[in-house]
């Protein structure tokens, strides 16, 4: 199987650094492809020319900051996945990157262990967060909760709420089904009405969501 993976990271050395790791720990699992760009306008150029699964991308992007560049890849290319793996430590910018579209994020001061566990999640269009940066993550979301609450009418049913503590720590819809003893389509109804009611457009916006309204035990 091929998988095809963008690195995006000014800096050469990082980015054929991150390559070598994941082609000595991949390399059986996947036939794997790997593409360079230095900066956001690059990255957008491969993008249009070449099917990529994943973009590996730095938080501090030359030409075009991350948010924005996460955007277009979500709007132009939604098969895309997009994994950040940097040392920001701007709250703003890490939670903006993930309400953006992104799925998963790793410091670069991850282990190897941690990059691959990502890819593979992120693959199933599950959200990962590296363990090292968890409470982090957590912290920063409900720093930007304070002031903000959804309305009443967008209370969720009990049965809803339960779709949404599993769907936020990463089951998928068919793990969900198993779980609660419901049809895998039942599931994937309560996933788009969960969605509909927080106006999400992805699991990165709907723990955003679970966290500010309290409605998860993170």
């Amino acid at each position: 199987m091929t998988l095809s993976l963008l690195l995006v990271d000014h800096h050469t050395l990082v980015r054929h650094g991150i390559a070598s790791l994941l082609q000595a720990s991949l390399a059986g699992l996947y036939n794997l492809r790997f593409w360079h760009a230095p900066g956001g306008k690059e990255a957008l150029d491969i993008l249009q020319e070449h099917a990529v699964d994943v973009v590996l991308m730095d938080l501090s992007v030359p030409g075009m900051n991350s948010v924005d560049l996460c955007q277009r890849i979500r709007r132009i290319f939604p098969a895309t996945r997009i994994l950040g793996v940097s040392n920001q430590t701007d709250k703003r910018i890490i939670l903006e990157f993930f309400a953006s579209g992104a799925q998963g994020y790793v410091p670069k001061s991850a282990s190897v262990a941690d990059l691959t566990t990502a890819i593979h999640e992120v693959l199933q269009d599950r959200f990962y967060i590296a363990s090292p940066i968890s409470g982090y993550f957590v912290e920063i979301l409900r720093e930007s909760s304070h002031s903000w609450r959804a309305p009443a009418f967008l209370e969720l049913t009990p049965r809803e709420r339960e779709v949404l503590n599993l769907l936020v720590r990463g089951n998928t819809s068919k793990e969900i089904a198993g779980i609660i003893n419901v049809s895998t389509k039942t599931v994937e109804a309560h996933r788009k009405q969960i969605m509909t009611k927080t106006n999400s457009r992805s699991i990165a916006e709907l723990v955003l969501y679970a966290v500010r309204n309290n409605l998860v035990q993170v």
